[in-house]
């Protein structure tokens, strides 16, 4: 009888949104001092062991510049996901947030969250199981988006209202993804070409091998209501009523 009482205490405790706060914190803490910076979650609330839903998420790189900052996160998974080693993620919403991506080199400001996690997976000798995390369907409302790629030598901003992708397929082991439907309501999308650091490809000794690389496929792309800017080389139109092909 103590047993039985003792684990519906805690099955309720666990359920409380300020116990698993202190445990998202804790872990946060523990993942920062691994990756060498700064990991944060304001307020955690995990429902039915199958929905959580974060707030304050603020990620930075090694560089200690802005990764990721989101308001809000809502995830629906798989039931009892924490216990099992495939997470698949059906539905990931992210509210109010930017993204920024960012490379000097072959490596992206992100590349350490991957090796991170892979690694770690890699390195389970005692257990031949491992944590797969799949996703399912990712959502965006509100969402910036900047890519700057120094290396390559272009750029992305990107405002967007609603952002709506159906995966087809995610292998975060080997940096693979295939979105069925990518779906954009109301995006700004600003594009720059300018002159990157990469060496010309006959100066490269293996031009084909990089760590980072990974295979994005959208195979269909539905954009409603949205604007595109595109600027090569940063020229500047002088004269009005004349076409600029750089611009």
């Amino acid at each position: 009888m103590v047993i039985v009482v003792f684990l519906v205490s805690l099955y309720g405790i666990l359920h409380l949104s300020p116990v698993q706060t202190w445990l998202a914190k804790k872990y946060a803490a523990s993942l920062s001092k691994q990756l060498h910076t700064k990991v944060s979650i304001n307020k955690v609330d995990i429902r039915f062991f199958n929905k959580v839903k974060l707030w304050g998420v603020y990620v930075e790189d090694q560089q200690k510049d802005t990764l990721l900052s989101i308001k809000s996160m809502d995830a629906d998974l798989n039931d009892w996901f924490f216990l099992k080693d495939q997470i698949i993620l059906k539905n990931l919403t992210l509210n109010d947030g930017s993204i920024y991506l960012k490379r000097e080199n072959t490596n992206w400001n992100f590349q350490f969250l991957m090796d991170y996690f892979t690694s770690k997976n890699k390195n389970k000798k005692s257990n031949p199981s491992k944590i797969i995390f799949e996703c399912q369907q990712l959502s965006c409302n509100n969402i910036h988006i900047n890519q700057s790629d120094n290396w390559i030598g272009q750029s992305y901003d990107i405002h967007c209202k609603k952002i709506n992708s159906q995966f087809e397929k995610t292998d975060f082991q080997k940096n693979i993804f295939v979105i069925r439907t990518l779906q954009l309501t109301a995006p700004k999308i600003s594009y720059l070409e300018f002159e990157g650091k990469r060496p010309s490809l006959s100066n490269i000794k293996n031009p084909s091998s990089n760590s980072s690389a990974f295979e994005l496929t959208i195979k269909k792309i539905i954009i409603n209501n949205g604007a595109f800017n595109f600027v090569h080389n940063t020229k500047i139109l002088k004269k009005k009523g004349l076409f600029d092909e750089n611009n």
